[in-house]
Parts: C-alpha cells; structure tokens; sequence
C-alpha cells in the first residue's frame, strides 16, 4: 500500500516482543519505541508499538477496523481512527496514548 514508505526505517520486521525489546533497550533515549508486524492475529492487528519507558516495556496492537482504518488496540466507542499507519504515528506524536493509565507521546522512533 505504499504507507511504509512514508515512514522510512519506523517499521521492524521483527517477529517477537523479545527481539523488540532487545533493540529497544540498545537506545539510549527514555521513551523510545518501534513498530513491528504482529504474530498474533495479524488480520485484525497487523502491527505492534513497542515503547520503552523508563526500562519497562509496553506493546500495544494496532487494530485494523471493518473499513480499513487502523487504532490503537480493541474497538472503543468513539476512538480516533486512522487512514494509515503513519497518519497514526504522526498522530500520537502530539496526542498521547494512553497506556495503562499513563500517557504517552511517540517521540523516539527507533529506525531500522
């Protein structure tokens, strides 16, 4: 679909939580984070953000929803969705996620 390209380097094809966070704890910056295909259930959640925070780790899915829009994870009454996933990064760049509780900007992307 092109999206990819339009976020050169954000995008790891790497397959587990393990291997990101392996790559994730080799950057120095605090609120790093990666985005990797999914393993589980890639038809609904095609990706996952991988976000270090403070040497802790959160991965979170991104749905894909019945239209073709992408959010952040289950569907939610009333969510932000997204025409691509780097509208979605871009997004969340300003807008904060929320993470259990804590909200989180992407502000670190670690490029492959």
């Amino acid at each position: 679909d092109g999206d990819e390209e339009c976020i050169p380097g954000h995008l790891h094809y790497v397959t587990s939580r393990q291997h990101a966070e392996e790559i994730l704890l080799n950057d120095p910056r605090p609120e790093c984070y990666l985005i990797r295909n999914s393993t589980n259930n890639p038809e609904q959640y095609p990706y996952v953000i991988s976000l270090k925070e403070h040497n802790s780790f959160e991965h979170t899915r991104l749905g894909s929803r019945h239209n073709g829009r992408l959010a952040i994870g289950s569907v939610k009454q009333g969510e932000t969705t997204h025409a691509s996933l780097a509208e979605l990064i871009r997004y969340h760049t300003n807008t904060p996620l929320n993470l259990r509780g804590r909200n989180v900007l992407l502000r670190f992307p670690v490029t492959s």
